[in-house]
Order: C-alpha cells, then structure tokens, then sequence
C-alpha cells in the first residue's frame, strides 16, 4: 500500500513538480560530468563535553576516523553535498582541583552519519554544515577511579547532532580543519538525581584533517 499511494502522489503531482524533478535530475547529471563524485578519508583529535553535567570545559580527549563522499550539486563545483562514516568519541571529564576534588570521566563511541552540505569558495575556504546522526556503541563512567555500573543504559541508542565545519584546502586533496558538533536533544534517557538541568547534550571540537580524491 505505501508503493501504491507513492506511485498515486506522483502521477497526481503538478506539471511544476514534475518540471523542477527534471531540472534536478538535469543539474546533477551536468554537474557530475564536470565534476565527478568523490571519495576521502578523515581523522582527527576530538575534544568535548557533556552540557548540563555541571562539568565545564573541553577536558575529555577523544578520536574520530572514517570515510567520506563528495557528490557535486552545481557544475562550477563550488556546492557540494557530502555524507560521511565516522568512528568519534566523545564524554566528558572532570580535572580534580582544590575547588571540585571529584575524579570524573565519562566515555561515549559513536558510530556518526553526517549529512552536510558543503560549499568551497574561490579561495580555498569550504564551509559545511548539516546533520550528523550518531548511534552509541559504548559507554563508561568512572567516578573517583571506580566504573559506575549501571542496571540499565541511562543514555539515549541515538544521538542527533547539529553540525558545522571549516575546512582550508592544501593543494589539490589535503583538507584541515575544525568541525563543531552539538547534540538537538538530550543523550540521555534517565537523569541523574540532583541533575543541575533535566537534560545532558554532546557538545565537542574537532580538529582534523581530511584527504580528497
């Protein structure tokens, strides 16, 4: 039934509907011919925090590696709309002071889908930003040196996360940059008692270089 009331929409659709697909479809092919998709390679220092666990600061280090690819949206390849598979982690860390002497560390990986839109100026700054939708496959939290287990997973499987970047092209293929990373909801599920905020969200630079085919 979805496929049936599908193909329904679109017979039904507008004559504009149909005009602007094909320009779409049009753009695109011409644009690939020109400039044809591509492929990269990324990784880099990630440094973060969790906002609303009282913990300010970037303090917790952390990695972040994958695969990217590059489709071109316009034939001057300036536009670009890039997705990417990464491995990053992210948490937070408390450094033990005289003011707050508690030891604290937390530790979330991610498997991280980013869907950016991305556009590369005449010189050789690109500004990106979009979505990235990331899927916890671990975490730790360890407090004073002692892994706090817990009887159930108090964070959330899926993390949404709002997404902009700044990259400087070296040469043809070599790319550094700083990528900001911000969760739209909060990473857990079950609060803590005496939570400063009813909500805890991933907030983290990364630093990082990429290379382009």
């Amino acid at each position: 039934m979805p496929l049936l009331k599908s193909i329904w929409w679109v017979k039904s659709s507008s004559p504009a509907f149909h005009l602007i697909t094909l320009l779409l479809i049009y753009n695109l092919s011409f644009a690939q011919e020109k400039h044809p998709i591509k492929a990269g390679v990324f990784t880099g220092v990630v440094l973060s925090q969790v906002d609303g666990d009282s913990y300010a600061g970037y303090h917790k280090g952390g990695v972040s590696a994958g695969l990217e690819g590059f489709i071109p949206l316009d034939n001057k390849g300036r536009l670009w709309f890039m997705t990417g598979l990464y491995y990053t982690q992210r948490g937070s860390r408390n450094i033990p002071s005289i003011r707050r002497g508690l030891h604290y560390l937390l530790r979330l990986d991610y498997v991280d889908i980013s869907l950016i839109l991305r556009y590369e100026d005449k010189g050789r700054l690109v500004f990106a930003s979009g979505l990235t939708i990331g899927r916890l496959i671990k975490f730790t939290e360890i407090i004073n040196f002692n892994v706090n287990n817990y009887p159930e997973n108090p964070y959330r499987s899926m993390d949404y996360l709002f997404t902009a970047e700044l990259r400087y092209m070296i040469g043809k293929h070599w790319f550094p940059g700083i990528r900001f990373i911000y969760s739209l909801r909060s990473i857990r599920e079950v609060m803590p008692p005496n939570a400063p905020v009813p909500w805890q969200r991933n907030k983290a630079l990364v630093f990082f270089i990429s290379y382009r085919t």
